[in-house]
């Protein structure tokens, strides 16, 4: 998607959510149905009859993006609906990034990454990655913007020698282990995870 002009990525804008929808949402709605099912035979038709707004939302996928929509059924599925905001703003975050000189991608690049990151931290008052509505949200755009200025990096670094990545992928997986230690640090997946996605790449 990076490399096409805009007008292709306008019109592949459609079947690039269908994609994303069709593989995001059939276990979604599968398991939402057994979930309300077992509502309705535990506590009555009324209980789902009376939670219409988040109903909708659980049904359009935006049940993560704000308090108000706290999903009542299958909790976790926020986390679907912010994959679903992301995908939504996805061409409009790739533009936006593209539509910079190929001199000032890498900096930009670099420092709108950098940005994201203390963003994260800044978010979350203890400094952690708890997540759930909707600073799941706010985390999930982020980090998709930061994997779109990546790009743009990766392409720079691409001609440079094989063997100059392995020993980055390989400190930086030993990184994410050691993280797995200090949980209060866990903000650290983030650069961790895109040092290792660019010597990996």
């Amino acid at each position: 998607y990076f490399t096409v002009d805009d007008r292709t990525l306008v019109r592949g804008y459609w079947p690039f959510l269908r994609a994303r929808l069709a593989r995001i949402s059939p276990l979604h709605f599968f398991v939402l149905v057994i979930f309300i099912a077992v509502d309705v035979f535990k506590n009555g038709a009324s209980s789902v009859l009376g939670a219409k707004g988040s109903l909708a939302a659980n049904f359009f996928l935006f049940q993560g993006w704000w308090k108000t929509f706290y999903p009542n059924w299958n909790f976790p599925s926020w986390s679907i609906s912010t994959a679903w905001a992301a995908y939504l703003l996805f061409p409009l975050k790739l533009i936006g990034v593209r539509k910079c000189s190929a001199r000032l991608r890498v900096p930009l690049g670099t420092i709108i990454a950098l940005l994201g990151f203390l963003a994260v931290i800044a978010s979350f008052g203890k400094g952690t990655l708890w997540m759930s509505p909707p600073y799941g949200l706010f985390q999930c755009l982020i980090c998709s913007l930061i994997g779109i200025c990546l790009y743009p990096i990766y392409l720079r670094l691409r001609p440079l020698p094989r063997a100059a990545f392995g020993p980055m992928a390989l400190s930086s997986l030993a990184c994410l282990f050691a993280v797995l230690l200090m949980p209060e640090r866990d903000f650290l997946f983030v650069p961790i995870s895109a040092l290792l996605i660019l010597s990996a790449a």
